[in-house]
């Protein structure tokens, strides 16, 4: 005996939360991790420039520090990092997205017209920074000019920031450097956002293809870090929706992955509550429960933020040129609790389709009475699909 039942999509509403401040300048943890939020970085891994003295290329220069620049959501950092038996008594610093726009006379720099700078009476060893706000979109080129006035026990210098791929057009032989914004971007995946899997919880042999035992859509959110032309993923967002449960039986829902190689940590939420958390370890996976009973109407939503950047392709995956799950770079696999038994991807009782999916009737019409291209099942290997069998 089947019975009914319709499970209305869920919408699980997260406050966003704004990745701040402290007082050094680095991005602080947020306090409610419902959402996990790309940490960026580029502090501890920063674009890295010589800090030369005394000539630039001329003979006689000497490279005295680094300057380290990066940025998070917010803020442009620009940090002076001096060499042992260097000091820093004056900084200046000016940072614009094309090279005139930072201050020149007849082509050359004069600092004391940048926007930043500071006078260090007591001369300063280690790191000093500066942080501008953070005005350009992700991918746009700044042109940085970083100045300082350096001392040793035997002489002062004046001293460049030098990427090595920019100079001032004027005589002296002042530098700057370039350096691209960095910035999150996120992908929905496959196009669109959403898969739905549909199964069906007999054995091969005794079911009535129809594909409506249970039907969850999976949303797929990616988000990525890095410059316009370099993306590495940091977090990855799986929401999944109950939408019809035609049958009698009981199932719990799985996502198994071992897709990704970067470590990190993960939550699940079920409508909103946390239920479990813990370390992600890219060579293991997870396999985790996202509908304990699919009885109920229950919304999961998974994430996973890597610990650092991670190089991953989705191009790689196509949910719709397979049919039984194998597009997938994950299983959202089905365990029957009634007969013990689990429909993995690749099995022919786990069906793939469109967001746009028609429902077949919950009277146990077979799947090749409503999708005409759909060929009739005659053995356990089920239906016949092509590829676009939903369209007329």
């Amino acid at each position: 005996m089947r019975r009914l039942a319709m499970l209305p999509g869920l919408v699980l509403l997260s406050g966003l939360l704004a990745v701040g401040c402290d007082e050094s300048g680095g991005p602080t943890e947020p306090e409610d991790l419902l959402l996990f939020f790309p940490q960026f970085h580029t502090a501890s891994d920063p674009f890295v420039a010589e800090l030369v003295a005394g000539g630039g290329n001329r003979k006689g220069a000497t490279t005295v520090g680094e300057v380290h620049v990066w940025n998070d959501a917010d803020y442009l950092y620009v940090k002076y990092v001096l060499y042992g038996g260097w000091c820093i008594s004056e900084t200046h610093m000016h940072v614009a997205d094309h090279l005139d726009g930072i201050p020149q006379r007849n082509g050359n720099p004069p600092p004391g017209r940048f926007d930043y700078g500071d006078e260090h009476h007591r001369c300063l060893t280690g790191s000093f920074q500066y942080k501008a706000p953070l005005v350009w979109p992700m991918g746009t080129k700044l042109y940085i000019g970083a100045h300082a006035v350096v001392r040793s026990r035997r002489r002062q210098e004046t001293a460049w920031g030098a990427s090595g791929d920019c100079e001032f057009p004027g005589k002296n032989w002042a530098t700057c450097i370039t350096y691209e914004v960095q910035g999150e971007i996120e992908k929905e995946w496959p196009e669109g956002g959403r898969t739905t899997v549909a199964f069906e919880d007999e054995p091969a042999d005794a079911t009535d293809w129809d594909y409506n035992d249970w039907v969850a859509d999976i949303d797929v959110l990616a988000r990525y870090f890095g410059t316009a032309s370099d993306m590495d993923l940091v977090s990855m967002e799986f929401t999944v929706i109950p939408q019809a449960k035609i049958a009698g039986y009981i199932h719990v829902m799985h996502l198994g992955e071992d897709i990704f190689e970067c470590d990190g940590e993960y939550q699940l939420y079920h409508d909103g509550s946390l239920v479990e958390s813990g370390d992600y370890y890219g060579q293991l996976g997870i396999d985790v429960v996202l509908v304990p009973n699919t009885g109920s109407a229950n919304t999961a939503q998974l994430f996973i933020n890597f610990e650092g950047p991670c190089a991953f392709d989705f191009d790689a995956y196509d949910p719709y040129t397979t049919f039984h799950g194998e597009g997938l770079f994950f299983d959202p696999y089905l365990y029957v609790t009634n007969t013990d038994d689990e429909v993995h991807q690749g099995d022919v009782r786990m069906l793939t389709v469109p967001a746009d999916w028609q429902w077949v009737e919950d009277d146990g019409t077979p799947i090749w009475e409503v999708y005409l291209k759909v060929g009739e099942a005659v053995d356990e290997s089920g239906p016949v699909f092509t590829p676009y069998w939903w369209m007329p």
